[in-house]
């Protein structure tokens, strides 16, 4: 029978740095508890390794409190054996698939590395001849560019499984079309795509994959990622339709200001920066045009994250990477990220910048000085695997 009090329930496994909603636990007669995820999708597929991972991850978490950040247990779960009911739209139909949490938590543990150590980046440089005895052209040099040649042979493939895996997950689906520079067409629209056009999209894909907790798939074909690319990537954001919520309650707004004037001239000043570059990407957040409830969480993040002003922008790359796909490589792509935030995403993410001052979550840098947060982070984040 189904567990009443488990049914929609939000999960998180700090290991594994993912976070969920589980559709179904079984309860046994015993009382032990079978993790079970619902797809209405056309089709599940021979080996649908994007569903093993998501149900593994689910069976190998804990409850989790969006508002305290308590966990919990969920019960006596077993970890051997899952079940995925498909219940295809528009058919009167349900097939039980039986799936084997042990390889799906192996896979999952190797989705994650992978994506730790895809954030690694100064893995490979450009080599220079420096006494003129170098003959062939390098890998890497002007003269090879991979994005100056033909895309490699299997990479138009390999982004087309990617995507499939992607449209699996409605909302990561959504998101990519969304985000989908205008300037570049789909692979159903065009069979042409230059190598630059293909390397845009990885990155895009990248971006959804990790944003979403997607698993992983086989090895990016060719001899490896291109460290930069010799020609500039245009990054087309979609216009988005903001929702301001309700109007900020007259007590907060008022608390808001106090914090405000409270501040250094220093943090004023880094708070009001952050509000013009979101006024000019085209998304203003001022609450004086607008004193919104979504505005005032966003002022809030922005008060918290004010504390690295000393920091220039590392702070809300590091916090703002986990709410969007869009590189924040630019002013205005910062501005835009902060200015189509919705108010569950403001938030959450002002949530982060009081775990990092409460040192529970730390800021960073690899090795190449790009800021990244070290920590339970997925506990403050959109239910990723959500499906």
């Amino acid at each position: 029978m189904v567990d009443p009090d488990l049914i929609e329930v939000s999960l998180v496994n700090d290991a594994l740095q993912l976070a969920g909603t589980a559709d179904r636990f079984y309860e046994r007669a015993d009382g032990s508890l079978v993790c079970a995820d619902i797809k209405t999708g056309k089709q599940i597929g021979d080996n649908p390794l994007a569903y093993i991972v998501q149900l593994a991850a689910y069976a190998n978490s804990v409850r989790y409190d969006i508002e305290t950040g308590r966990r919990t247990p969920v019960g006596t779960v077993d970890l051997d054996f899952g079940i995925l009911v498909h219940l295809p739209s528009g058919r009167a139909e349900c097939t039980l698939y039986q799936v084997d949490l042990h390889e799906g938590l192996i896979l999952a543990e190797l989705a994650t590395q992978v994506r730790r150590r895809q954030k690694h980046k100064g893995l490979v440089s450009r080599l220079e001849p420096t006494d003129g005895t170098l003959e062939a052209p390098v890998v890497g040099s002007e003269s090879a560019s991979p994005l100056d040649s033909e895309p490699t042979p299997n990479l138009r493939e390999w982004i087309a499984t990617r995507i499939d895996i992607i449209r699996s997950h409605d909302e990561a689906f959504a998101h990519l079309r969304q985000l989908w520079p205008a300037d570049i067409p789909t692979l159903k629209q065009s069979d042409e795509h230059s190598a630059i056009e293909l390397e845009t999209i990885s990155r895009l894909l990248d971006n959804i994959e990790a944003l979403h907790g997607l698993p992983f798939g086989d090895p990016k074909p060719g001899t490896g990622e291109v460290k930069e690319l010799e020609a500039p990537v245009k990054v087309v954001e979609a216009t988005v339709t903001i929702d301001e919520g309700r109007d900020a309650d007259p007590d907060n707004l008022t608390l808001l200001r106090k914090q405000l004037a409270a501040l250094s001239d220093e943090r004023k000043t880094w708070v009001q920066a952050q509000t013009k570059r979101a006024n000019s990407a085209g998304y203003p957040i001022s609450l004086k045009q607008k004193p919104s409830s979504r505005r005032y969480h966003i002022a809030q993040f922005l008060i918290a994250a004010s504390t690295y002003h000393d920091d220039g922008d590392d702070i809300l790359k590091a916090v703002l990477q986990h709410f969007s796909a869009t590189p924040l490589d630019t002013g205005k792509a910062i501005g835009y990220v902060l200015g189509t935030m919705s108010t569950d995403n403001a938030v959450r993410a002002a949530a982060l910048m009081l775990a990092i001052e409460a040192g529970d979550i730390q800021l960073s840098f690899y090795g190449d000085g790009t800021p990244t947060l070290t920590g339970p982070v997925a506990s403050y984040l959109p239910n990723p695997n959500q499906t």
